[in-house]
């Protein structure tokens, strides 16, 4: 069933539908990454895989007003069309964030936007809301969210309402709670949910180990997010669109440009190549320099995480980095290491958009065994700059530890809890690692990571 159809659908059942606009009506990214093109490389994303622009670039964005200039959607016309027959009109909604920095301003252009786009919108239908979460003011029973953003569907969901989890018109997912059942607790780290600023999370863990699903389902913090693959995924797509100076870098680098997105990303050969062109040209540098220019600039702490392996020295150099430049204070500089036996990561690493070489994957994983290790008991000088939280987390299907999968409906599953060796925190924020946690580390924990990670009679 289309997404036209299954709206059309809850209004004849007599819900009201509430439509995000960035990202669902109006081309939010395409049209902010046309404007910023000649940096795009360089800019992070964030938890939701968004560009994570700074202050300074919002303020050029809301300055040029270019929320009343975004290109709309498809789906626009749809409204347009909803709006226009009194049957449905008063049930139609717009509901958008604005931030809380310029609010009224942003709200002024989007509300331009809705006049140019959607005229026949009632304009007291239009509603903002500072955050994304605060949405769920909104929920009801028979109420229906389209938007883009799990940061806004997950509260509305657990409001009592119905939430459209929207891609593009091709690509939607309906939720509620009988599908949708999130973890009955969240990772807080330092002990607060969703703190306003002033901490880094590095996430460590092999290829295919689900560090992306614990950090968008399981951790309780919205961050900006540093993850250099994110920038590969970025290239091919700017392939796509005929950009002739990513041609020239696939063409030095010997990378297939043959088939779709899909099919260049899921080559494990190019895999191995982009992982070339982004040591080369020091992608994950520029990433980590505008990240620091902004600390710099902004002179603020925003909560970071740090999407790493975890198997290369250079990784905890980038800790380092930004706690020094942020100035973040140790206590709120925490790890965590996601651990997921290899053959299972090998299994989900098949699964993937971005398929890495079996033989790569192996490599990875024995060098996240020996770093990680020294990382999480805080050897050498590490104590001195990380004095947060430090969990292990176990994730496999077989053994019955935290589940990071979808069921054949593709909805994803959420598991409230695992084992009692589902995960374990070596390290309390602002406390030194006791001894008896330091003892069982070593002893039990170590002999579940290594039956974890042996990969002594797996061959490549």
């Amino acid at each position: 069933m289309d997404i036209k159809t299954t709206l059309i659908d809850f209004l004849e059942m007599g819900y009201t539908l509430f439509f995000d606009m960035d990202g669902v009506l109006a081309d939010f990214e395409g049209t902010i990454e046309h404007h910023f093109r000649d940096v795009l490389d360089s800019i992070p994303h964030d938890k939701e895989g968004l560009r994570d622009y700074s202050n300074a670039q919002w303020d050029e964005v809301v300055a040029q007003r270019m929320y009343a200039k975004f290109t709309p959607l498809p789906l626009t016309e749809f409204v347009k069309k909803l709006v226009s027959n009194p049957k449905y009109k008063e049930s139609i909604y717009l509901l958008t964030a604005t931030g809380s920095k310029e609010s009224e301003n942003i709200r002024d252009q989007k509300l331009e936007w809705v006049r140019k786009y959607i005229p026949q919108m009632n304009p007291d239908n239009v509603l903002t809301t500072k955050k994304s979460s605060e949405k769920a003011g909104y929920s009801s029973p028979t109420s229906v969210l389209i938007d883009d953003r799990n940061a806004s569907i997950d509260p509305w969901i657990n409001a009592g309402g119905v939430g459209v989890l929207f891609k593009d018109i091709n690509s939607f997912q309906v939720l509620n709670q009988s599908n949708h059942t999130p973890l009955e607790e969240g990772l807080a780290f330092g002990g607060v949910s969703f703190p306003s600023g002033g901490n880094i999370v590095m996430v460590m863990g092999g290829v295919g180990s689900g560090k992306g699903f614990f950090i968008k389902h399981w951790f309780d913090i919205e961050a900006k997010t540093l993850d250099v693959d994110e920038i590969k995924e970025k290239l091919v797509s700017l392939f796509g669109k005929g950009s002739e100076r990513v041609t020239d870098m696939f063409t030095e680098f010997g990378i297939n440009t043959d088939g779709s997105f899909d099919e260049i990303m899921k080559n494990p050969d190019n895999t191995t190549k982009l992982h070339k062109l982004a040591r080369h040209y020091k992608l994950d540098k520029l990433q980590m320099k505008n990240m620091l220019d902004s600390l710099k600039r902004n002179h603020n702490t925003p909560n970071i995480i740090l999407d790493k392996t975890g198997g290369e020295t250079y990784h905890i150099k980038h800790l380092k980095m930004l706690a020094k430049y942020g100035h973040y204070e140790p206590s709120k500089i925490h790890l965590v290491w996601i651990v997921t036996p290899v053959l299972e990561a090998s299994r989900e690493n098949e699964k993937r958009s971005r398929v890495v070489a079996h033989s790569i994957l192996l490599g990875i994983h024995r060098k996240v065994r020996a770093l990680a290790r020294q990382l999480v008991t805080l050897e050498q000088d590490n104590a001195k700059f990380v004095d947060g939280d430090v969990w292990i987390i176990f994730n496999s299907q077989e053994n019955k530890d935290f589940i990071a999968h979808r069921k054949d409906d593709n909805n994803v599953k959420y598991v409230t809890k695992g084992n009692a060796m589902s995960s374990f925190r070596i390290k309390k924020a602002g406390h030194p690692i006791s001894e008896s946690d330091l003892e069982k580390f070593s002893t039990e924990i170590m002999n579940k990571i290594d039956s974890y990670t042996n990969i002594s009679d797996i061959t490549i």
